[in-house]
């Protein structure tokens, strides 16, 4: 809906032993389901970025900027959307530090 999402939660009862497996399994696959919303919710840039920076989390914005295809103030722009988001996160100071990817 317009770039959000719903979450209904259920309350636990107690269950037999295939419920719980079965419920195992649902969860595994809404967190399949979760993870394939989120990739869709990111650009083809956002997510090269993030693939980069799994790779290396010392790398630089002139280096992201060379694997992505774009230019560093575009580079900048796709990293400050990704951190409002939740995806990223910056560890320490510009010089010294690392990215951290959270989702």
């Amino acid at each position: 809906m317009d770039g959000f999402f719903t979450i209904k939660f259920w309350k636990k009862e107690k269950r037999s032993t295939s419920d719980e497996i079965s419920e195992n399994n649902g969860e595994k696959d809404l967190e399949k389901d979760l993870g394939k919303d989120l990739e869709n919710f990111l650009s083809q840039n956002q997510k090269k970025v993030i693939d980069a920076i799994r790779r290396n989390k010392n790398i630089t914005q002139l280096e992201l900027s060379v694997i992505v295809g774009i230019n560093e103030k575009n580079i900048r722009n796709n990293i400050a959307k990704l951190k409002e988001k939740g995806f990223l996160e910056r560890i320490g100071p510009d010089k010294g530090g690392y990215w951290k990817v959270l989702k």
